[in-house]
């Protein structure tokens, strides 16, 4: 595994943000492993909407029950998880169901196999010294809108709020900044004019007087407002040679995960952060203030939707990216976990 993409079990997730640190470790060594564990390598990104669930699944021992040890992850843009994935570099990827979509449109040997999410999870931030002249999306006019990277789910939900805001992609800019670490999009803020977030970035932005949300998705009506219909927008896929050769460890890993589910929707928010907290090094009560507004919107069970996986394809053909359609079962493989209307 390349350098850009290996974390191992001493490193840190999401960096350091000043005096908060919110770094999760990767470590097998804090959780029971079976001498004959089953090694696993895992990519991710850095939202809590995608990383919490492995992490229960770590913390509640659902993988090591299963007969499996993951003790390593690769931390990357979603763009980049897939190719480490063609590479051979990963077994299982979880990102945003475009950042699939795209890659399955280019031609990768990919299936989406668990979904995490059931809403859109990006908002749109203005920096604070922007208040009194940025007060709406279709002020963003003329501006320069900064993402995580060009190409990526976050690029995406930009294109889709400027479009629902009454202007074209080209009424603005939009710049890559190569990265997910909140700590450098809590750093660029002020470079720019807006900044696509998720969380913990957002919360983060509000504590810290950062930025102030033009589009704050897990508002009550924000999703609706700028998303419409339910959407699987964050979910685990795994190569189609992984299928044919390991298909017991994709369930294994999907028995772990849906244990995960059923710990997160089953319990309050408090003690879903009390396990999560942990492994994120963050403050308990910050973690529980996020999944108060979010906890809802996690799978009950990874089921991938049909109507779901259409609401992110169509986010992709309001960015212009979508250049064929493409069925749901040429994208899912439903054996693992299931399939919902």
């Amino acid at each position: 595994m390349s350098k850009d993409f290996e974390i191992d079990r001493r490193s840190c997730l999401f960096g350091l943000l000043g005096s908060m640190t919110i770094a999760p470790v990767w470590s097998s060594s804090s959780y029971a492993q079976k001498s004959d564990a089953i090694e696993i390598r895992w990519g991710s990104s850095p939202a809590i909407e995608l990383v919490l669930p492995v992490f229960v699944a770590m913390k509640k021992g659902y993988l090591a029950e299963e007969g499996l040890k993951l003790d390593r992850v690769t931390l990357a843009p979603g763009v980049r998880l897939r190719e480490a994935m063609a590479a051979g570099e990963l077994d299982f990827a979880e990102n945003a169901s475009t950042t699939y979509i795209l890659g399955r449109q280019a031609g990768l040997a990919q299936k989406i196999i668990f979904q995490y999410f059931t809403k859109e999870i990006f908002s749109l931030f203005a920096p604070t010294k922007h208040q009194s002249t940025i007060k709406t999306v279709a002020d963003l006019k003329g501006k320069i809108i900064a993402v995580a990277a060009l190409g990526t789910s976050a690029h995406m939900s930009a294109i889709n709020f400027v479009n629902k805001a009454g202007l074209k992609p080209t009424d603005v800019t939009f710049v890559g900044l190569n990265s997910t670490d909140p700590a450098t999009l809590l750093t660029a803020v002020d470079q720019f004019d807006a900044i696509v977030t998720w969380e913990p970035i957002s919360t983060l932005m509000v504590d810290r007087k950062a930025g102030y949300p033009l589009v704050d998705i897990a508002a009550p009506g924000s999703h609706e407002k700028w998303i419409g219909n339910d959407s699987a927008s964050e979910v685990l896929w795994v190569s189609e040679e992984m299928i044919a050769k390991r298909p017991e460890v994709i369930q294994r890993s999907v028995n772990a995960l849906k244990k995960a589910m059923t710990f997160i929707r089953n319990n309050s928010p408090q003690d879903v952060a009390a396990v999560g907290a942990e492994s994120f090094k963050m403050d308990p009560i910050m973690l529980a203030r996020i999944l108060e507004r979010t906890k809802q919107n996690f799978s009950a069970d990874g089921r991938i939707s049909r109507a779901g996986m259409e609401t992110a394809m169509q986010l992709l053909r309001g960015g212009g990216l979508l250049k064929k359609e493409m069925k749901f079962e040429d994208m899912v493989d439903t054996r693992f976990a299931g399939e919902t209307a």
